[in-house]
């Protein structure tokens, strides 16, 4: 006995070819998921696409340690606004959509740009600090930046992602700006817990209403700190991920 754990679309990377062995693959994913006792699913994306292969699909979100995040994470801000991302080299291929608004606010506006974990990605004409990821220096970088990114395109592959970096930011205290994208519209509330950018001018307008507005970011910090205290904190979903896991057994 087995449960099945998705937490990206790795089931579409092998849909475009023509080749039989990733054929196989796909199969393989597909057997997977009907052979096994349960699948539990960062997103409900991926229910649905498997709602046909097994009856105990389980949604269960991606989640942060919210104490930790609020008793670690810095009250003290970099002197000049700053945006930050924080990512992996194979995740910061979604900042080349937003460069010309990054450029702008950095040139127009002289806002700096921190980049965790992009690796030897390469931003043609992007001044911007680039900082090695680290679990151990990433919460404070986070939270004394102003505001958080995450621009995603509008793929089979981004629909089925889990938000982790918005949870990061709203755990460290910090307004986050994202892409209208799968799960990022369910956890995001446009002005209210965080604000959605559909546009290059989106992007800049509503980073610059935040620089702004210092009033408005209050608001918006803390409704994102309630939306991951109430839907995406561990100490909350661990009882019932392992009660589900003891209902699939017994």
């Amino acid at each position: 006995p087995f449960v099945v754990d998705i937490d990206d679309a790795v089931y579409h990377r092998f849909e475009n070819s023509k080749s039989l062995l990733n054929n196989v693959i796909i199969n393989k994913f597909t057997n997977l998921i009907t052979l096994s006792s349960a699948m539990f699913a960062g997103n409900n994306y991926h229910i649905n696409f498997f709602r046909n292969n097994n009856k105990n699909l389980f949604y269960f979100p991606t989640v942060i340690n919210c104490e930790q995040y609020k008793n670690s994470r810095s009250d003290i801000k970099y002197d000049n606004f700053t945006i930050v991302w924080i990512g992996s080299p194979s995740t910061a291929h979604y900042l080349h959509d937003i460069l010309p608004a990054l450029k702008k606010l950095k040139d127009n506006y002289h806002i700096d740009i921190i980049l965790i974990g992009s690796g030897q990605t390469k931003f043609e004409n992007l001044d911007c600090q680039k900082i090695k990821w680290s679990s151990k220096t990433e919460i404070d970088y986070i939270s004394k930046s102003h505001v958080g990114i995450m621009p995603l395109q509008n793929n089979k592959w981004e629909l089925g992602k889990c938000g982790f970096k918005i949870l990061q930011y709203m755990g460290c205290g910090i307004p986050v700006v994202a892409s209208p994208v799968g799960v990022n519209k369910d956890i995001i509330k446009d002005n209210i817990n965080g604000l959605i950018a559909n546009s290059s001018e989106d992007w800049i307008n509503k980073i610059l209403h935040l620089k702004d507005n210092p009033n408005f970011v209050n608001k918006i910090v803390e409704e994102g700190f309630k939306t991951i205290s109430n839907d995406f904190d561990i100490k909350k979903l661990e009882k019932l991920y392992l009660d589900k896991i003891n209902y699939i057994y017994n």
